[in-house]
């Protein structure tokens, strides 16, 4: 649900913690944090938060997209479902589509969960990128990704075909 910063205030009890306070901790948290559980439940959380455009300003200050990027680079495959999940939410706004894209290494690591098994981090790798297309088409009909598309246009999953099929619409590369 969106809300706006006076909604928020008066939703808050006077003596909690403020949005970005709270997203502060939770940052912190998953640095200092060695539990993979409790990994996955604040890299959730996080990706939760990037939903709402209120919260997007806290993103930013707090340079979530590193953190996500990062997390992308782990084992775990809980964790990078999570975090493209996050990526997704904030590439659906213009202003996280640059800064994705300026990321050092973060398109190449979108471009790897495209061959995950998970289907929720493909769905939202291939998400991630026709979002993308919008701002940075030139940087995406790249023939990996392109590729990678194509194949994916033949899944017997019928969200994973659709998403390829919608890419490769998008850049004038359907293979059929």
């Amino acid at each position: 649900m969106f809300v706006s910063p006076r909604h928020l205030q008066n939703k808050t009890a006077k003596f909690s913690k403020d949005r970005q306070e709270y997203l502060q901790q939770l940052v912190t948290e998953y640095s200092t944090t060695v539990e993979i559980e409790a990994k996955q439940q604040i890299v959730a959380n996080l990706a939760n938060f990037c939903y709402d455009p209120i919260n997007f300003d806290y993103m930013e200050k707090l340079n979530i997209i590193d953190l996500f990027t990062d997390v992308l680079q782990d084992n775990d495959e809980k964790l990078i479902e999570f975090a493209i999940a996050g990526l997704c939410n904030l590439t659906a706004h213009v202003n996280f589509q640059e800064k994705v894209m300026q990321t050092p290494d973060c398109l190449q690591l979108i471009m790897k969960c495209l061959s995950r098994d998970c289907e929720e981090t493909l769905i939202s790798a291939m998400t991630t990128l026709i979002q993308l297309l919008h701002s940075q088409k030139d940087k995406l009909t790249v023939v990996e990704i392109v590729n990678a598309m194509k194949t994916l246009s033949f899944s017997e999953n019928k969200r994973i075909k659709n998403l390829a099929l919608l890419f490769l619409k998008d850049t004038g590369t359907v293979p059929y």
